[in-house]
């Protein structure tokens, strides 16, 4: 990860989040530190929550998978 601030908009089961941030230049020791930073972010977005919506984030070992606490799920 660079330096400066990434973007992400994610819908969890029909559900738009507002803007979605994470620190570039962050010390990110492995991908699993970025699934972490990635959940909490996520999960913390007012727009998601107060729609009782909820992720978990998984490396699969090449890509980002984000789960939504229904069924559905986005690979980034």
């Amino acid at each position: 990860w660079g330096n400066g601030t990434y973007y992400i908009n994610v819908k969890v089961d029909g559900v738009d989040s507002g803007t979605i941030s994470l620190t570039g230049g962050a010390t990110y020791y492995s991908n699993v530190d970025i699934t972490r930073v990635l959940e909490q972010n996520i999960n913390a977005d007012s727009n998601l929550s107060s729609a009782g919506k909820s992720v978990e984030v998984k490396w699969t070992g090449t890509a980002y998978k984000i789960i939504s606490n229904g069924n559905l799920s986005l690979i980034l």
